[in-house]
């Protein structure tokens, strides 16, 4: 078979060209045979397929193959069409399936959603006064080298963490709301954890900054990190 050459493309051009006796099963033939008879599953699906292409040859005339072909085709493209089919003129008005069932709407069955992956992190907004910690992130990975807050380790202790790696004295540390931030390929569960802490003047590391909360909002920041940092600066006391 040639690279890009499937088995109905095979057959269609046998058929066309040399006169093979040879049935086809592209997409319109598909929902032909789908509504005709009443075939659930996703059409491109291998057992799904299999069940087809066994109709297919099943059905195909002893002779007259090329006619019975685009007449198939032409079946699929003008009468049972993917939506408002035209089933009071279709020649298989009587044995069809999907219409005695009132379910041509739903067959052929759409290709099925492949299941999002929920992953999670927890981002640790610490404040030492006015001030906010921003990281580079690796340069490989999601927000690769951009600045962002600080992710915490899977199983481990924040104010531990914090007092280790940054060498502050934490003084509070409360949970902020849960939510999801959606990727192309996967969702992010981001719990955010606002930690108060007493640290030091100028940050240990090159790729640490300390910067007033209304400077960090304004750097260039991935927008889930932005929104935590937004919703983390206090709101003006009653009466001010």
């Amino acid at each position: 078979m040639l690279p890009g050459i499937g088995r109905s493309t095979a057959n269609s051009i046998a058929t066309f060209c040399f006169g093979a006796h040879a049935p086809i099963l592209d997409g319109n033939a598909k929902r032909v045979l789908c509504r005709a008879f009443g075939i659930e599953g996703y059409p491109a699906a291998q057992a799904v397929e299999k069940r087809l292409w066994e109709l297919a040859v099943e059905l195909m005339p002893k002779r007259d193959a090329v006619i019975y072909n685009q007449a198939q085709m032409d079946l699929g493209a003008k009468l049972c069409t993917r939506g408002k089919p035209r089933c009071e003129p279709c020649p298989l008005n009587d044995i069809c399936i999907a219409k005695a069932a009132g379910r041509i709407a739903e067959l052929p069955q759409p290709k099925p959603k492949r299941a999002v992956p929920l992953r999670e992190a927890t981002l640790l907004v610490l404040r030492d006064g006015d001030r906010v910690l921003l990281e580079a992130r690796p340069p490989v990975g999601i927000w690769g080298g951009m600045l962002s807050l600080p992710e915490l380790p899977e199983r481990t202790d924040p104010a531990q963490w914090v007092a280790q790696r940054y060498a502050c004295s934490v003084t509070a540390v409360s949970p902020a709301p849960t939510f999801v931030h959606a990727f192309s390929h996967f969702r992010l569960s981001i719990t955010p954890l606002l930690i108060d802490v007493m640290a030091p003047s100028v940050a240990a590391e090159p790729g640490w900054q300390w910067l007033p909360t209304g400077d960090a909002v304004k750097a260039a920041l991935p927008a889930p990190v932005r929104r935590i940092l937004i919703d983390s600066i206090p709101g003006p006391s009653p009466g001010e």
